[in-house]
């Protein structure tokens, strides 16, 4: 069952970067991974005026039982220096959960924020960069059995050539849901490694 999922969520991700690249000026594809999970991402940035629009789709498969997919836009600008970029916007998440052999459905509209700081296009030129994001909704953003979500990942990118680059990140999951009765609740902390490509 966890090889279809895996399976499942690649062959998703390789569909739907198709229709992005054709809209935008670079697409990166992502692949992370620890002893019980995976996650793929694919993003792309499509210029936009004075800043720059970046839209993205996502899954993260976990042996804890869940499955979260997600769909993401922000728009994100330089601040004080070219290094420095900050980006605002909305990430939509869908996914299932098993907590103690009950299964939950999982929906959110989160607010999401995003930071990355590149150290190519500082003083230092380092082949390194760091990425932060974070999202989360409460209850009128969340549906189905959701009450609250909130997620954050910091990542430290290491390129090694121009169009590709090796990872390192923790991620933090913090889902509630209504039971009726009560309320359930799963956290997940998780170190990944892996790689991103540049298109």
């Amino acid at each position: 069952m966890k090889k279809i999922k895996t399976l499942t969520l690649l062959i998703l991700l390789l569909t739907l970067a198709f229709p992005f690249s054709s809209y935008g000026e670079r697409l990166g594809f992502e692949i992370n991974a620890n002893t019980s999970d995976v996650e793929g991402k694919i993003d792309v940035r499509i210029p936009h005026y004075e800043t720059d629009l970046f839209a993205g789709v996502g899954g993260l498969y976990s042996e804890d039982n869940y499955f979260i997919s997600n769909v993401n836009f922000f728009l994100r600008d330089e601040i004080f220096s070219p290094a420095l970029t900050l980006g605002l916007g909305f990430k939509g998440v869908y996914g299932r959960a098993e907590i103690d052999d009950t299964d939950y459905d999982l929906a959110s509209l989160n607010f999401a924020l995003l930071g990355r700081y590149d150290f190519r296009r500082d003083n230092y030129q380092l082949p390194i960069s760091v990425e932060a994001g974070f999202s989360a909704a409460t209850k009128p953003l969340c549906f189905n059995d959701t009450e609250r979500y909130i997620d954050f990942s910091c990542t430290v990118y290491g390129h090694i050539v121009n169009n590709a680059a090796v990872l390192v990140g923790g991620r933090y999951l913090d889902i509630r849901f209504d039971e009726g009765a009560g309320e359930v609740k799963t956290r997940d902390h998780a170190i990944f490694f892996g790689c991103k490509l540049f298109l």
